[in-house]
């Protein structure tokens, strides 16, 4: 009687087709079909597609003649279906990002080994040859002392450095960060080649600030490295410097660091700082999240800007000058 009244059209293909466009929906922004597309995932996503074609031949065999109850049984398979996608989608980037958060601590700990084993050689070469000399009854040579010091004091930098890592305590001094930012693109562009082409803008005035100079060279180091990671064949890089103001207002020096590779989703974005959590393929998940505290330890600013197939822009600002905040980061 109200169908004939107000004259409602049939809903049922309508709300098939609504159905179907949520599910598209959901499947991209959940990422369900990646690029590493494993055969559980393609088994599930076959399971549902069968479950759903079933879902809707049933519905549309009982509920043929009833719009509100064909549309009805449509809407509820779909929320369904979503559910179940979701869950299966959840479990299985719970179980990706285990792997790649175990990766990335092999990576590190392997970066770890590599800076203690060379001092460590060349501590024991030296030690091994002292003692030689003395089961012969020679005195110890001076310089081999000195070398066992020497490698001794390069062990206690290894781990300070990666103790200052995780505390993030800055030791400020005057520093003039274009000529940072050009040894470390210098060294960067000599260590990967030509494949990516690299414009420098440094504003020849900019003034200095007060900064610790190691710490900040490793966050700058980090930043290139990830825009080289994400060009493997090659692309365009942009390094910029110049002045800029805090949100309180404070005098600051800036730097912006543009590439033209795959870009982020909106889900890489969001996990962009958490650590143990790569942006690009072969990083450790460690370059964002100790780059953004360590400029917050100098009381600046760390901004992230990328979009998919538009390329990624990482802008970090440092204040002039002003009370550092040591300790753990915030």
């Amino acid at each position: 009687a109200w169908g004939a009244a107000l004259d409602v059209p049939s809903l049922g293909h309508l709300g098939a087709l609504i159905s179907m466009a949520m599910v598209a929906t959901v499947v991209f922004r959940l990422r369900l079909f990646g690029r590493e597309l494993s055969s559980s995932v393609a088994v599930y996503a076959v399971a549902l597609a069968a479950t759903s074609v079933v879902g809707y031949l049933v519905v549309f065999r009982w509920f043929g003649t009833n719009s509100a109850l064909l549309v009805l049984g449509t809407a509820s398979i779909t929320l369904g279906l979503l559910a179940a996608a979701r869950e299966v989608v959840g479990s299985l980037q719970l179980r990706r990002g285990r792997a790649q958060q175990l990766t990335a601590l092999g990576r590190f700990s392997a970066q770890m080994a590599h800076d203690l084993k060379n001092p460590l050689a060349a501590l024991k070469g030296a030690l091994q040859f002292q003692q030689q000399e003395l089961a012969q009854g020679r005195p110890a040579q001076q310089e081999f002392m000195e070398l066992m010091a020497e490698q001794v004091e390069r062990l206690e930098q290894v781990i300070e450095r990666y103790g200052r890592l995780s505390r993030v305590e800055p030791r400020p001094a005057p520093l003039q960060l274009n000529e940072l930012v050009a040894a470390a693109v210098s060294s960067r562009q000599a260590a990967e080649g030509p494949a990516v082409e690299v414009a420098q803008q440094l504003d020849p005035a900019l003034p200095e600030c007060s900064a610790d100079g190691d710490l900040l060279a490793g966050v700058v180091e980090n930043l290139l490295r990830n825009a080289w990671e994400a060009m493997p064949d090659g692309g365009k890089l942009g390094v910029r410097t110049g002045p800029a103001e805090l949100e309180g207002g404070a005098a600051a020096v800036q730097l912006s660091v543009v590439d033209s590779g795959a870009g982020m989703d909106a889900r890489q974005r969001e996990r962009a700082f958490d650590d143990l959590h790569p942006t690009t393929a072969g990083g450790s998940g460690l370059g964002l999240p100790v780059a953004r505290r360590v400029v917050e330890a100098h009381g600046g600013s760390l901004r992230l800007d990328a979009a998919l197939g538009r390329g990624t822009t990482v802008t970090l600002l440092l204040p002039l000058q002003g009370p550092l905040i040591t300790g753990e980061s915030q």
